[in-house]
């Protein structure tokens, strides 16, 4: 017997740091490393067959082959289900497997009053539902996993159906305010470190009732407001 030994890594495919939770914004690289006797001497080309419970493996057949280190490598992608998965890696009768978590993602969209924003302290905000030409408010949306994880770094995309929205970075709301800007109705925000992405609101010439639409990916959330 060669004591042959098989092992299993999950990595973010992103980041590559190790982690047991994929996401639609996260996708896993799965690692089988292979190597027998007490020196754990790599096997090289040897073909590893990959398989998951939830999710799905890239290259669709499943399989791999090892490299000079032992390491074959495929990817793990999520499903449109979220919830707890099982990955499992073989070579002839030996097999390990690995357990993790599709993670759901919840976007929530927030109209913030903007004197209350600028204290920087979030238990103070408060939020509003109309918006006035005299000051613009800020469109706040959140992106976090299922479990309340913050997903940072990510683009959202704003859109208002009546007045405009403006970036909250290189726009100050005195320039809002002084009615120079043209209106545009789109504009992007990438999360912070706590998943909040903002954009100014601003009120149109035309007074009356509306929505603002955060969108992420295939997720999007609605807020009406009136101005």
């Amino acid at each position: 017997d060669m004591d042959i030994s098989i092992e299993l890594e999950l990595l973010n495919k992103a980041n590559e740091t190790e982690t047991d939770k994929i996401g639609t914004d996260a996708p896993g690289r799965l690692t089988a490393i292979l190597t027998y006797g007490d020196e754990k001497i790599p096997m090289a080309d040897q073909i590893v067959t990959f398989g998951t419970t939830l999710g799905s493996i890239h290259p669709k057949d499943g399989t791999a082959l090892t490299d000079a280190d032992g390491r074959a490598t495929v990817d793990l992608l999520p499903g449109a289900e979220p919830g707890p998965g099982v990955a499992s890696a073989a070579f002839d009768e030996y097999s390990v497997n690995r357990e993790f978590t599709v993670q759901d993602i919840s976007l929530s969209l927030w109209l913030i009053k903007k004197e209350t924003w600028d204290t920087d302290e979030t238990a103070t905000w408060e939020t509003t539902n109309t918006i006035s030409a005299a000051s613009p408010e800020y469109l706040m949306a959140t992106l976090e996993y299922a479990d309340g994880e913050p997903i940072a770094d990510q683009v959202v995309h704003f859109s208002t159906a009546l007045g405009g929205v403006f970036p909250v970075v290189g726009t100050s709301p005195e320039d809002i305010e002084s009615g120079d800007l043209e209106l545009v109705t789109e504009a992007t925000a990438l999360t912070d470190s706590d998943g909040r992405a903002a954009v100014f609101l601003v009120a149109g010439p035309a007074p009356g009732a509306s929505e603002a639409v955060a969108a992420y990916g295939e997720y999007s959330e609605r807020l009406g407001f009136t101005t």
